[in-house]
Order: structure tokens, then sequence, then C-alpha cells
């Protein structure tokens, strides 16, 4: 009679949630049952040790407060007290006691989009390179020193870019810059520290041509890569680009001056490069060697590249050779299948497919042209050979009289039966302009707190940001007008001339660009891509 209070009692306590299985729901009176039987505890070891916790449970369901101390009596040498909480750190490193409670403390973290722009010049691209390249200077790894040094990310996580919660909006090959960059990064401050002071410093342990203009908070899942809608690039094309073939020929014969016509001089080479070719296709090691692309033997000379350069950097863009390249460029706009355009994606594979909004020429000026186009996304490769299909269709001798014409010839480059081996202009006329995030800001911003990631000429840092693109990338690209500018030009000209430049299915492709593997002949060869 006396014990049926206590096992009511003792139901509505179990029937509370806790960490142990058995005390819910009741299913700790059927233990307490069975043991009031007589049932030998060791027969059921698991039952026992969960009555023994339980009773654990029960007399200490209360702990005891705790009182408050910051006293280091008794506690272990290596500690430090932080918010009366003793926290065992490693061994004191250089920097005294504070360096230490600094390491023990977890600062809180702010999820930002980072603003940058760098000159891309002397590096391996924007992303840290993997395997053997991993030694290789990108701007990615400037950004992750950086990142450290400003004391805005642990060294624990800056080693590991995905425990930064780090994206990027775009990827830039060897040598190509950017005058705006969109960098996602979980920052480490301390809650009086703001954005702009973590600007600062970060300025202060980047080199100058790499540059943070702005941090704005976004959302805890952005993805910078993912968010991002279209991207905006331009080309810095020189109009000597644009000049006849007729003149350019007549710049290199001038310099080169050989005992022999020059004719015959480019088909020399063209066989030397055919015979390394079909060396190197009976080696079977011939894939670790450098392509014949990059041969030194067909090459310039430095001092004839700039000969050749002061005699082209005289030559103008004919108007006709400008409308010409605005309507190959009209051409590309629409959802069409690129796989000429870049590397090693085949015809079939859906991620050929790329929409591009628009792409347009501004006037000549000071001997340039800069080129813009806005897409979805660009592939490898992509924005260069459709820029150097351009202007080689600008400057040749096919019908480009009306947009029809036009259309049908980069029809005929985008057709999943044709492959062709374009050639790449240089990479040093090419920037990334701006990444936009057009849905982010319309279903994700908020002025308040997730402010947008747009910097229009309203904008305070928009002087800032556009003073970089002019005196830093677009002057790295120029040179302030010397001919060390046009020096990857000459080289592409020069490329040209050796293995030509084939841009649609009626034009014959050189023996000199096919791939042999140990044949004789061009039957049976396959088209080097690139």
């Amino acid at each position: 009679v006396e014990a049926a209070p206590r096992r009511r009692r003792r139901r509505r306590r179990c029937g509370h949630r806790s960490r142990f299985p058995l005390m819910r729901r009741g299913r700790l009176c059927v233990v307490v049952a069975l043991a009031s039987r007589g049932r030998a505890f060791s027969r059921a070891p698991a039952m026992s040790a969960t009555l023994h916790h339980a009773r654990r449970f029960r007399s200490d369901r209360r702990p005891k407060r705790r009182e408050p101390t910051t006293s280091r009596e008794g506690k272990p040498p290596n500690s430090v007290v932080v918010d009366d909480d003793v926290m065992v750190c490693p061994p004191a490193a250089p920097g005294g006691p504070d360096a230490a409670v600094a390491a023990a403390k977890r600062l809180p973290k702010r999820k930002v989009a980072l603003l940058v722009g760098y000159d891309g010049s002397g590096y391996y691209g924007f992303q840290i390179q993997k395997g053997d390249g991993a030694s290789l200077p990108t701007v990615e790894g400037e950004l992750r020193r950086a990142l450290e040094a400003a004391r805005v990310v642990s060294a624990s996580n800056a080693v590991d870019l995905g425990k930064m919660g780090w994206s990027r909006a775009a990827r830039t090959d060897k040598g190509v810059s950017a005058a705006r960059q969109i960098v996602a990064v979980k920052l480490e401050m301390e809650p009086n520290d703001n954005e702009q002071a973590a600007i600062d410093r970060l300025n202060a342990a980047l080199p100058p041509k790499i540059r943070v203009f702005d941090a704005v908070r976004v959302t805890k899942n952005f993805d910078a890569k993912r968010a991002c809608d279209r991207r905006h690039y331009a080309y810095m094309l020189p109009e000597m680009m644009l000049a006849s073939p007729d003149a350019v020929r007549a710049a290199f014969e001038d310099v080169l001056q050989k005992d022999v016509p020059l004719k015959d001089y480019i088909q020399s080479r063209r066989d030397e490069i055919i015979q390394v070719k079909k060396a190197r296709g009976q080696n079977k090691d011939h894939h670790q060697e450098s392509p014949p692309h990059h041969s030194p033997e067909w090459q310039l000379t430095d001092r004839e590249r700039r000969a050749v350069a002061v005699r082209l950097q005289s030559l103008k863009a004919a108007p006709e050779s400008v409308e010409r390249l605005r309507r190959v460029l009209t051409a590309y706009v629409g959802t069409k299948n690129f796989h000429n355009f870049t590397a090693r994606i085949k015809p079939d594979d859906p991620a050929a497919l790329r929409y591009i909004m628009s792409f347009v020429a501004d006037d000549p000026r000071e001997g340039w042209l800069r080129l813009t186009v806005l897409g979805q996304s660009f592939m490898l490769h992509q924005i260069r050979k459709m820029v150097a299909v351009a202007a080689r269709a600008a400057t040749s001798e096919r019908p480009l009289d009306d947009d029809a014409q036009a259309s049908a010839l980069v029809d005929a480059l985008c057709d999943p039966a044709m492959r062709l081996p374009l050639q790449l202009a240089p990479a040093e006329g090419l920037y990334l302009g701006e990444p936009q995030f057009a849905s982010y800001n319309d279903y994700k911003a908020s002025e308040a707190q997730k402010p947008r990631l747009e910097w229009l000429s309203e904008h305070p840092k928009f002087a800032e940001i556009d003073a970089f693109r002019r005196d830093v990338v677009e002057r790295a690209i120029l040179r302030d007008g010397s001919v060390d500018a046009l020096l990857p030009f000459v080289d592409f000209l020069w490329q040209i001339q050796i293995f030509g430049f084939a841009i649609a299915p009626d034009d014959d492709v050189l023996p000199v660009n096919f791939d042999y593997e140990g044949e004789d002949d061009v039957v049976g060869a396959e088209i080097l891509d690139d």
C-alpha cells in the first residue's frame, strides 16, 4: 500500500525526457519491477548499468551551482582562465600570455563577400594549383596568406579553404586580371571589430597589384559560384589585329630578311614541325615532351619580336574591319554549342551549351578596342577563341556583308558535327570585368543587414574601384603605349603565319596542325586540339 504512491511518483519522473533511453515513457519502472521480483542483474548487465546511471541522474539531477573563480591556484600550469572557464592550452608560444589567451578563445564568424581586384600578370591563374603546381604563385594563395596575417582567419583554418567557407565567383587563367572579383569567406572577428578595419589589414598584407575594396555581409549559405548568374569580361584588342594580312606579312618580311623568300622560310619551319611530330608519334614517351606548338624552333627571337611590333604599332583598323568584327560578335549572342571554343569538351556534352547575352566592341581609341561580353558562364579558353575567330574573320576575304552571313559562320563553328583547331588570342588582353548577382539581389539581399552585391556609380567606393580598373588592370595591359604590350599579339600573328587559321568548314587545315602518330601523310592523322 505504501509502495504504490512511490511507483506513481517514479512513473511521473520517468515520463520526462532525459539522456537515458530507458527513463522515457516509464521504461525504468519495468527495470525496477524486474529487480523487485528477484531477477539477478548479472543476467541483464545492460539493465543493471541503466539503473545505476538512473540513480546517479536522480541524485544529481540538480547540479550544484559553480562559483565563479579567476584564481589559478590548483590549475594546470599550461591553462588560462577565460570567462571563468579553465582552458588547457599548448605550451606557451612566443608572444606572452596574451597570445595564449587569443589562441584559446574562439572568435565568432561572419560570412562576407569580399570584392577583390588584381593584376594577373605574374600569377598562374586565380585558383590555387594542385599536385606539382601547388608551389606556383596564384592570386588565391596570396589572399589566403593575407587572411591569416590580418588575423581574420585562424592558422588552422587557413590551411584548408573548405574550413573558411571559401567560394569564388569566377576562375581566371594564367595572366588574366580582374577589375572585380567576388570571393565568399567566413571571417573570425572580434564583436567590436568592423569590416573596414579588416579590409585595411588585408590590404596591408597584400601586394599592391591585389586589392580588397569591400566586405559585404551575406547569407549563411551563400556560395559565390552558384549565386553568380552572369559574368562580364572585357578584352583589350590592339588595332593591328584588324590590319590587312598583306600589311602584317610585309612587317615580318622587313624584319626577318632571310636568304629565301618568307613563304619558303615559313614552309621550311612547317616541315620541321611535322618531322618533330612524327618522331614524337613513334616515341612512346612523346606525351611527356612539350607540344610542337610551343617548340622554340619556329618562334621569333626577342629582337625580332620587338622590331615587328614597332612596324605593326602604326597600323590602324579600317572602319570596314571594325564593322565586320561587330557582326561576328553579335552572332555569338544566344545559346550555342561552343565545343570548338574550348578544350576537352565533347560536342554531345551538355556543358558545351553556353548562353551569351551580349558581345559588343567600342570604337578604337589610342590604338586599342575594348570588347565586352556578358554571359551566364564561360568555359576554358572560350572567350579568347571567340575573340580570335572574330578578329580573323574581320580581316579575311570571307563575305560578311550582313548579319546573316556572320550568323552562318558562327553556326557552322557551333555545329556538333564540325571540329576545327581554333587559335587562342593572347591571355594578356583579357580581364574579368564584374560578376553579377541579379537573383541574389532580388530575393536574398536586404538593405539593412545583407546589402545588394552591386557597386554602381552612386556607391561610395565606386570611384576607388573604377580607378583600379583604369590605372592598374588596363594600364598593365596597355603598358602606357609601349611596344611591350604588343609582343604577345606579335607572337599570335606569327603563329598564324606558321599554322594558319581555319575558321570555316571549307577552309583548308594545314598539315602542320595534325597530330601524327607515326603516319607518313595526313591521312589517318588526328587534329591537334590545342
